[in-house]
């Protein structure tokens, strides 16, 4: 999982325990940073307001149905992400999506995407990986669901960190924030460098349906990207899948309908009843398929779905203060983007402490 390999000579502060690090956000690029933590015998605490793993990798069970209601998938450029994907692929947790994914052009018209590509997904939900990642933490790291951290508060070297209930979560020699920008400002409130720089990232919203039916949808696709080429932003869907396309997923003809960033964000405060139904007027109507009756009708309202302005720079870190924040949004987006930022933020952690160690005077 690291970047790099450290000596022992990280393992310990200046006052000779064990580095002490806080994890906030249970998603991938938090557990792609608690592991890496853990990987180099750190101590790791991962605190995440859910009540299990994934974040936007989150799969939604909805009686004997599963919907991957966030990521739909995940492909690899980057060579580290690759081998880890292979290993996953290779133990069952990940497997290859072989649907049939096309692209909607203005007239309505819908084309085959190029087949180069490989898409992934977790088995038998896209939260399978996270989890993967959190069931292998080792004695190293423990992670605590259904905590919402609300408080980080740095004094006299160390950070403490404080929940919705005012409940003293621990001391710790440094914190990783793994949330989405808007909200991980409020979390760096004492390094008003990295605080500013969270605040200039625009997130934008994504409403998700999740629809089941009792027979299959007439089309010859398991996924199209919709009003892409007509840019329409405000037009009501931008992606649509056959959710029970993927691989061991159970055989009921099942959807996800993602809203686009410009229509979520007009929307965002109706009634998830009223956005349900309209998204799925949308769907048929995109389609060209005759509406049917549902079995299943959700919704889901993501807050922080998309970023305009996407960076490279791999995570934010204050160095001084021993604190850095992370996320696809400061990674180029993407699942791929959000394991690379969350190593980045370990490794700018790892290597500080690393730095600090070797200039401390030696008795």
């Amino acid at each position: 999982m690291a970047l790099h390999k450290y000596t022992g000579e990280m393992n310990v502060t200046s006052s000779g325990d064990n580095l002490r690090v806080a994890v906030v956000g249970g998603g991938m690029a938090g557990m792609a940073a608690a592991r890496t933590l853990a990987d180099q015998n750190a101590d790791v605490m991962v605190f995440d307001k859910g009540r299990g793993p994934g974040g936007r990798m989150s799969t939604r069970r909805q009686d004997d149905l599963w919907f991957d209601h966030g990521a739909q998938y995940f492909t690899t450029k980057d060579e580290r992400f690759e081998r880890l994907v292979e290993s996953w692929v290779h133990d069952g947790i990940a497997g290859r999506w072989r649907g049939r994914i096309g692209q909607m052009n203005s007239v309505g018209t819908i084309t085959e995407t190029s087949n180069d590509r490989v898409r992934y997904v977790g088995i038998p939900g896209m939260n399978a990986v996270v989890r993967h990642l959190v069931e292998t933490l080792g004695g190293h790291g423990e992670v605590r669901f259904g905590v919402r951290v609300v408080t980080t508060h740095f004094a006299e070297g160390r950070w403490s960190l404080k929940d919705d209930k005012n409940t003293d979560l621990g001391m710790f020699d440094a914190v990783i924030v793994a949330l989405p920008a808007p909200q991980a400002a409020d979390l760096l409130i004492d390094s008003p460098k990295l605080r500013d720089q969270a605040i200039s990232v625009r997130m934008r919203p994504c409403w998700s349906a999740m629809v089941s039916f009792d027979a299959r949808v007439p089309i010859d696709f398991d996924g199209v990207f919709v009003n892409l080429e007509s840019g329409l932003d405000s037009a009501p869907l931008s992606w649509v899948a056959r959710d029970s396309s993927k691989p061991k997923r159970p055989p009921r003809e099942t959807w996800v309908l993602h809203a686009s960033p410009g229509w979520s964000e007009a929307n965002i405060e109706r009634d998830k009843d009223e956005v349900a139904h309209e998204l799925l007027r949308a769907f048929f109507e995109a389609l060209r398929v005759p509406a049917s009756p549902t079995i299943t009708l959700k919704t889901h309202r993501w807050r922080f779905a998309n970023t305009d302005q996407r960076t490279n720079e791999g995570c934010l870190v204050d160095r001084e203060r021993l604190i850095a924040a992370c996320g696809d949004w400061a990674h180029g987006g993407r699942v791929e983007g959000a394991y690379l930022s969350g190593v980045a933020a370990a490794g700018s952690v790892l290597s500080e402490v690393v730095r600090r160690a070797r200039e401390r005077p030696q008795s």
